[in-house]
């Protein structure tokens, strides 16, 4: 005997359906966000080495307050010690 359509019964079943797939998606967030970090600082790290081939480094981010927002993250961004070429001229 099939089950009785009336909205309780609806409800319970589109309930359990949301939680059954917002626990699938919580869980493949957790297994796959630090391999998605990883990869982001990888590609960013490759990005700097090729606008600062000579040596230069990104450090980590470091909050900083600002007037305008309570929170700011900066990226510091240290180039080669050695003086460029074209300061010679």
């Amino acid at each position: 005997m099939a089950a009785k359509s009336n909205l309780l019964n609806m409800a319970l079943c589109l309930t359990s359906v949301c939680l059954v797939c917002s626990a699938l998606l919580g869980g493949m967030y957790a297994l796959t966000a630090e391999p998605i970090a990883k990869t982001n600082a990888d590609i960013l790290r490759a990005s700097v080495n090729a606008v600062l081939p000579e040596g230069g480094e990104l450090s980590e981010a470091v909050p900083v307050e600002s007037a305008s927002q309570p929170t700011v993250l900066l990226l510091l961004m240290l180039s080669s010690p050695r003086p460029r070429a074209s300061a010679a001229l």
